[in-house]
């Protein structure tokens, strides 16, 4: 297994944004990774050939003692797991899009409703998903795993 890393501060400055980053595995095999994918959070990921997991949300006593609230887990957006041999354009694409909504979540709005047409949401969107295929792209060629 290789351990790789990901991370931006957003080139375009969007919205102003802080320095998140990904921790990236490439997994010798597909039992391996999915063996991996499930010890992190539990989730079963049987027929999967990659996975995006999101950094788990925190909880702690609010300042008035009595209820709970989540705190965002830092700068850390999460897992992006691989399998050699599966580090395809389609596959890459598909998990730094799951990531790329992990930090909207995280720095625009938890909740991801992009409405009608090219506006200011699917343009903050547009441009993590940008920023992080482009730094990642970069990590995993420089690796040897994607030219």
């Amino acid at each position: 297994m290789r351990r790789l890393a990901v991370s931006l501060r957003h080139a375009h400055n969007v919205y102003g944004g802080p320095r998140r980053y990904f921790h990236m595995f490439v997994h010798n095999g597909l039992d391996e990774m999915r063996a991996a994918a499930l010890a992190y959070n539990g989730d079963p990921v049987e027929d999967a050939l990659a996975v995006c997991q999101p950094a788990p949300v925190r909880e702690r006593l609010a300042d008035d003692g009595e209820t709970w609230e989540q705190t965002e887990p830092a700068h850390f957006g999460g897992i992006i797991r691989f399998v050699d041999g599966h580090v395809t354009t389609e596959i890459v694409a598909h998990e730094l899009t799951h990531a790329a909504l992990v930090i909207y979540r995280m720095d625009i709005n938890p909740d991801v409703r992009l409405g009608n047409g090219c506006r200011l949401r699917e343009e903050h969107l547009a441009y993590i998903t940008g920023d992080l295929i482009g730094a990642a792209s970069t990590v995993l060629h420089d690796a040897g795993l994607w030219s």
